[in-house]
């Protein structure tokens, strides 16, 4: 049972210090501090911003799977963390 709850621990941890880097990664880069860099890209993507392509191709190249950041936003949508309106 030990090994099993250690598992789902370092998921945890690791899933969380991954969002928190990348939160702190898009408030770095002129984005809102509480949203993660691939939604907030793709937020960018929606509102036809310069330069927002590149970041969302960069982000789902990165080793993430296609459309991460497509799935990330819609993710932050439906916490209520991105207004839908855009």
């Amino acid at each position: 049972m030990l090994p099993f709850i250690l598992a789902c621990n370092r998921a945890t941890y690791a899933e969380e210090t991954g969002s928190g880097a990348s939160c702190l990664l898009n408030a770095l880069t002129g984005g809102p501090r509480t949203v993660t860099f691939s939604a907030w890209s793709w937020q960018l993507v929606l509102r036809g911003k310069r330069g927002a392509e590149f970041r969302r191709w960069a982000v789902d190249g990165f080793g993430l799977r296609d459309g991460h950041c497509a799935a990330a936003w819609r993710s932050h949508i439906a916490r209520g963390l991105l207004p839908e309106r855009i």
